[in-house]
């Protein structure tokens, strides 16, 4: 198998009545977790500003006097100034290559601005934003004590970002409703990944949580230790995160219609994806609230 101190306020736990904008009022909507909802929420198929939060982080080779950018791995805006990933995608990288950017706003990787025909006419996002690195902040015990284990990063963008209905902060399960055993439950996944052909826009995947002895198990095959900060999910053929999908979010909602959290990154996952009875590996976020909040400058 290959595998590739900031208090936070209540209202970013996302629990608030909608926001009424008047005429008179231009205040900017700062709850988290507020997306575009989806028309056909038991379809799979993501439409403009259904993930807001959704981040891309883009590589360039230092030899290479381009320095044309490759997004390769995904992300999750929390707060203005940060994204949460997988310790993977920006540390131990090779020599060569380095994350030097952050993009967030993309929906179609193929177009400079994205738009939907709707019954009303067209509408169409915002341009993307892109991010300049400022800090790169792995978990220090990533990979340890096992292989896969903490792997988990934060982002912090050359400058905070501009909210939009197409660019927003997802929130943290940090709220004990949010906290509580999700096995069972169907959660989402989101990325730029694709299983088979490539995949040029933005896709989801409604997928079960899996037992967490049932995923010890699966990989025990592989000699993969699976820990108590992990949480595993999918397992279903055809179906599951990909290439390109790793530091991606996975999502639930504490109450349907509530805003979404965050309650895993995208870690790893069998070779072949979507293998049948092998679920996918997140790292566990709510276990991680500590080490978030103390790693977060003002």
């Amino acid at each position: 198998m290959s595998f590739e101190v900031v208090l936070l306020d209540p209202k970013d736990l996302g629990y608030l009545p909608p926001v009424t904008k008047t005429a008179a009022s231009s205040a900017v909507d700062t709850r988290c977790g507020v997306n575009v909802p989806s028309a056909e929420p038991t379809k799979e198929a993501v439409h403009l500003g259904e993930y807001p939060w959704m981040a891309r982080l883009g590589y360039t080779r230092r030899s290479k006097k381009s320095k044309r950018v490759v997004y390769s791995c995904g992300g999750t805006l929390i707060t203005e100034r940060y994204v949460l990933t997988a310790a993977h995608c920006v540390s131990r990288l090779p020599k060569d290559l380095a994350m030097t950017a952050v993009r967030l706003g993309e929906h179609n990787i193929t177009t400079e601005r994205d738009c939907l025909e709707t019954p009303s006419g067209e509408v169409c996002s915002d341009e993307v934003q892109d991010f300049g690195v400022e800090e790169v902040i792995p978990h220090p015990e990533h990979h340890r004590p096992r292989q896969y284990h903490n792997d988990i990063a934060l982002v912090r963008l050359d400058r905070p970002v501009e909210r939009s209905e197409f660019v927003r902060p997802i929130c943290l399960p940090f709220d004990p409703s949010v906290r509580r055993n999700i096995t069972g439950k169907t959660v989402t996944l989101a990325g730029f990944g694709s299983i088979g052909v490539p995949n040029d826009a933005l896709r989801e995947l409604h997928v079960p949580v899996v037992d967490s002895q049932k995923c010890v198990k699966a990989f025990q095959r592989f000699r993969t230790a699976i820990g108590p900060h992990q949480l595993c999910a999918g397992g279903q053929k055809g179906r599951g995160a990909c290439a390109g999908d790793a530091g991606g979010p996975l999502m639930a909602a504490a109450v349907p219609g509530q805003p979404r959290v965050l309650v895993g990154v995208v870690s790893f996952g069998p070779a072949t994806c979507g293998t049948q009875n092998v679920p996918d590996v997140y790292t566990r976020v709510a276990d991680y609230k500590d080490w978030i909040v103390e790693n977060m400058k003002n």
